[in-house]
């Protein structure tokens, strides 16, 4: 019996494949596998809103579990460094701020630039700015899923300098400008 439609697999595909965190083969057959069983314990068939309902929390699910794979805690279950923990928090408190800086976090930290970097990284996972683009990527996306306002104003709420700026890390992190993605979530709602 088949899961998807050939359009809804040609749609599935697009989602699993653009999304900032990724399905690999094994996993990607495990959610397929749970929608069958879905459908085949219902007796009806799922919508594609549900089936992409599925992929999101697996995805979400997987996304959990990486990031309780970051290393921040000791060998005694304590925070790595409170400081980087503290600024984290700190980040996304301002990640709308389109002044926020590396040196910002740095002396928020009470470290320098030299010694925040890399103490960052090795908690994150990521570069100071790489993480902040992406967290200003994931507010643009839910602005963007969510309403209908313009390109601009959403880029700026977000804390991007420009509409150009956020369609390049947007692009980057979603694989799709965000008119592109409007798009196609606009389609998803209709189904």
């Amino acid at each position: 019996r088949t899961v998807f439609s050939s359009d809804e697999a040609e749609y599935m595909l697009c989602d699993l494949t653009t999304s900032v965190i990724q399905l690999n083969g094994m996993l990607a057959e495990t959610v397929v596998g749970l929608i069958a069983k879905t459908e085949s314990t219902a007796g009806v068939p799922v919508s594609l809103k549900s089936k992409l309902s599925v992929c999101s929390l697996a995805r979400l699910l997987i996304c959990l579990r990486d990031l309780e794979r970051i290393k921040v805690l000791d060998n005694e279950g304590e925070l790595k460094d409170e400081n980087i923990m503290r600024t984290i928090n700190y980040i996304h408190e301002h990640s709308c701020d389109p002044d926020l800086s590396l040196s910002d976090a740095a002396e928020y930290s009470h470290m320098s630039i030299a010694r925040f970097c890399p103490a960052f990284k090795q908690t994150t996972g990521l570069t100071f700015l790489k993480y902040l683009n992406f967290i200003r990527a994931m507010a643009a996306e839910r602005k963007i899923s969510m309403t209908d306002r313009e390109l601009a104003g959403i880029a700026m709420e977000s804390g991007f300098s420009s509409v150009a700026h956020m369609t390049r890390i947007f692009g980057s992190v979603y694989g799709v400008p965000p008119s592109v993605y409007r798009k196609e979530r606009k389609k998803v709602r209709r189904s």
